[in-house]
């Protein structure tokens, strides 16, 4: 008996590891009622607290499929068809309407009662998911946004009204995770929400796929695409003695000045992207001041992993960068400062190298590994709360 109970124990931990290999994508109801099941079984010697050593976890529904990252793939399931959907409004804004977003929001809410908790971006469907539980729901599931793209109007009536929409979204949420310390307080104080909601976590970088070979070329790269101080930058390339390689999606936002002959704007696929970047010898990200939420920390992590010196206006980065040791620092909307930064770098390129030798060491900070850990960690703190 005991050989026969060996032999069907193995058995069905065989079946849980290979339906947790497929990540629950096929059959996700029946992954985790087998995993949770034979989490609970135990042998004839129950007694003796001889138990099957799997863990029980909860089952996460998300937006957010991070391919190429097994350990996210294999505790989370995917919301159906929103791989695909996403995939062709990405860089097309216009494509999404408010009808279809409140349409996703009603499919995630409805999908969302089989799951343990929802994480999510600060996509527009995600937004309205939220305020959904807030309005609909007496026992809300836990809901995580992996990132808070939020920024307001600088005043009158179109400020008050995001402010409000925002506000409520937050309260409606369990946490919600800047990639910035001095954000917590910040949105904390904006809209007027209690300690805890907002917490702190390093964005991660997205050099988790294909390797890029670094290489040290003769130019400058300007990573896109968002939140970027455009006048800035063309400001602070006149009499730069390089080519300057600005990676866009569009050039509309260039419209009106006078773009320098070393610059040239260029739309690049993904791909065409990193491997511009893994080839430029400096690179370069001008954030633009004043937002509650700047982007580029995707830009210059991903520079930092390929040991690249990078020069980033200040917008919530000294969490990442130790300034003048694994990158530089400039004032946003300085044109002289980030010109000069530029220079120096340019002049000095064994500082250059040693920067990026210092920048590739300061990146194992902030891994996917490390984030994917830190998320669910804030899954499984949410999960006790509620019970």
């Amino acid at each position: 008996k005991r050989r026969l109970w060996s032999l069907l124990r193995a058995r069905a931990r065989n079946v849980a590891f290979s339906t947790e290999r497929l990540g629950g994508r096929f059959l996700p109801a029946l992954h985790h009622r087998i995993r949770n099941e034979i989490t609970m079984s135990t042998s004839p010697e129950t007694a003796k607290g001889d138990a099957i050593p799997l863990p029980s976890y909860p089952r996460i529904l998300t937006t957010h499929p991070k391919k190429g990252l097994p350990a996210w793939g294999r505790r989370v399931e995917l919301l159906p068809g929103w791989e695909e959907h996403s995939r062709q409004i990405w860089g097309k804004p216009e494509l999404s309407s408010v009808l279809a977003d409140v349409s996703w929001a009603w499919k995630l809410f409805k999908t969302s009662r089989q799951y343990d908790a929802v994480v999510t971006g600060s996509e527009r469907p995600a937004l309205f998911f939220a305020l959904l539980q807030r309005l609909l729901r007496r026992k809300k599931v836990p809901h995580i946004f992996l990132e808070c793209l939020w920024n307001l109007p600088e005043g009158g009536l179109q400020r008050w009204r995001r402010r409000l929409l925002l506000r409520n979204v937050a309260l409606a949420a369990q946490r919600i995770v800047v990639h910035a310390r001095r954000q917590v307080g910040a949105y904390e104080k904006v809209f007027d929400v209690p300690p805890g909601r907002f917490v702190f976590l390093r964005c991660h970088s997205t050099l988790y796929g294909p390797g890029y070979a670094a290489s040290e070329g003769d130019y400058i790269f300007v990573a896109g695409h968002y939140s970027r101080d455009w006048p800035t930058l063309i400001e602070a390339a006149k009499g730069i003695p390089a080519h300057l390689l600005v990676a866009a999606l569009s050039r509309d936002p260039f419209k009106g000045l006078s773009i320098p002959d070393n610059v040239e704007i260029k739309k690049l696929t993904t791909g065409e992207f990193h491997k511009a970047m893994a080839g430029a010898r400096i690179v370069v990200v001008p954030l633009l001041k004043g937002l509650l939420h700047s982007g580029g920390h995707q830009g210059f992590e991903n520079a930092m992993t390929l040991g690249k010196a990078v020069v980033v206006g200040d917008a919530w980065t000294e969490d990442y960068i130790e300034n003048g040791s694994s990158g530089m620092i400039v004032a946003p909307g300085n044109a002289k400062a980030l010109h000069d930064a530029i220079l120096s770098l340019l002049q000095n390129p064994d500082l250059a190298r040693r920067m990026g030798d210092r920048a590739r060491e300061a990146a194992a900070a902030f891994t996917p590994e490390i984030f994917i850990a830190g998320v669910l960690d804030l899954v499984e703190d949410c999960l006790r709360q509620r019970s």
